[in-house]
């Protein structure tokens, strides 16, 4: 049964492809269990360990990433743009969920398992290799005033770096924020930056004229929730009618609950077009709370534009927010900024235990960015000679190079790995001579 569920369809699809080069794959929809791609040998772009790299935090922060958890992510969200920068190749549906298929996987290469728990690896013929080029930079000072949807454009047009030799880029931003209306339901109540849900299941409704050929994303600046206590939930006209014995047993629940069953999360339902995905919201009650208040939710790709988005809340409770916006963002150019970054890429790619090797070849000097996550462990050689390595677009890694084919290798090193073994050694032997000292 555990065999199982660590050979998971998912990764069989994708290694249905029979590509045997260096790749990730993401998913939406299709992943029975956390972890199988580490037992089946593939790269997915899901993690579920109690320890974290701290600048892939970074990049899901600033980016509004549709998860709660630092430390717990199953995916990219399908957004198109960020599975091209994270060297995405193929992307897994299970059964018929084609909805949610994102942009450009147009092609199916790969298919394991039967009914309900099929799963198809989806091949982007464009996707960018795990090395590849900018001519041109962003300073981290800059792009640090963007807007969550312009950073993620500008790292199309330049690399994010702290500082570079190369010129600044001319960052493109076509996305278009779309004026909708709002529509409630029963038991959800409006007032300004607050949404009042008095009942499970409470519907908020958003009607808009979205751009063709996009992306459609929802997305919440700060958003919170407070949880509402028995007594909140009942109106003060409803509370007039009822028997002081009624009302003191509601005012007795309100004091336990007040100790006992004060929420430490909420969830909100998104769906638009057969498309269907969770916000979830943490409390500072929660256990595994990350102080994630900002959320994007992708709701994927339209050729027609999309007309509406239903929001309905799992909980009752207070929702806040400073905004709540509705965006597009057209997938026209995408696919030619694409081609420009993959035209002079890193070639034979060999990855090794601790250790990554490739060839490339630059017409002008241009920052090499290796869509692995940053670490202060990895050294970098080019040529032989050991090459300042840079953090780049938060999450990954950038050399910069000089016109000419070069040889590029990575070697990687936990940090403090060898200073903690020397330190162990050491105690070790003071161990030991402590002992014969009482001894004699």
């Amino acid at each position: 049964e555990s065999l199982d569920k660590l050979e998971s369809n998912t990764d069989k699809a994708v290694l249905a492809a029979g590509d045997s080069g260096v790749y990730r794959y993401d998913q939406y929809g299709a992943l029975p269990y956390d972890n199988t791609s580490m037992y089946m040998g593939t790269n997915s772009t899901a993690y579920y360990f109690s320890l974290a790299n701290s600048s892939i935090s970074d990049f899901f922060s600033e980016m509004y990433l549709n998860t709660p958890w630092e430390q717990h992510y199953e995916n990219l969200d399908g957004r198109t743009i960020l599975d091209r920068l994270a060297s995405v190749k193929y992307f897994v549906i299970s059964g018929d969920n084609f909805r949610y298929l994102s942009y450009g996987y147009n092609k199916e290469k790969g298919s394991a398992g039967k009914g309900k728990s099929e799963c198809r690896a989806y091949e982007n013929e464009n996707a960018l290799p795990l090395g590849y080029t900018y001519d041109s930079y962003i300073p981290e000072s800059e792009y640090e005033k963007m807007d969550v949807v312009k950073k993620q454009q500008a790292l199309m047009d330049g690399v994010v770096l702290e500082e570079s030799t190369l010129p600044e880029a001319s960052v493109d931003a076509d996305n278009e924020n779309i004026q909708y209306r709002m529509e409630t339901g029963d038991g959800c109540a409006l007032s300004k930056g607050a949404i009042r849900v008095t009942k499970e299941g409470a519907q908020l409704k958003l009607v808009f004229h979205g751009l063709t050929d996009s992306e459609n994303y929802l997305i919440a600046d700060n958003l919170d929730y407070d949880s509402l206590s028995p007594r909140e939930l009942i109106g003060n006209s409803q509370w007039k009618k009822m028997s002081e014995y009624d009302q003191n047993k509601v005012l007795d629940e309100d004091s336990r609950w007040r100790y006992w069953k004060e929420s430490k999360e909420a969830a909100m339902t998104v769906s638009s077009n057969d498309v269907t995905k969770t916000i979830k919201i943490f409390t500072d009650k929660y256990n595994a709370y990350s102080g994630r208040h900002d959320f994007l939710c992708n709701m994927g790709y339209s050729r027609s534009g999309v007309r509406t988005m239903t929001i309905t809340f799992a909980n009752t409770g207070v929702y806040t927010y400073d905004k709540l916006r509705v965006v597009s963002q057209p997938v026209q150019g995408i696919e030619e900024k694409t081609v420009k970054l993959g035209e002079e890429a890193l070639e034979n790619v060999k990855m090794g235990t601790n250790e990554i090797t490739g060839d490339i070849s630059v017409s002008e000097r241009k920052a090499l960015v290796l869509a692995v996550p940053y670490s202060k462990g990895f050294t970098a050689y080019v040529d032989g000679k050991e090459t300042k390595l840079q953090k780049a677009n938060t999450m990954f890694m950038a050399l910069e190079l000089e016109p000419g084919s070069h040889e590029i290798r990575l070697t990687y090193c936990t940090p403090y790995l060898k200073a903690g073994m020397l330190l162990s050694v050491l105690g070790l032997v003071i161990y030991v001579m402590l002992v014969f000292r009482k001894k004699k």
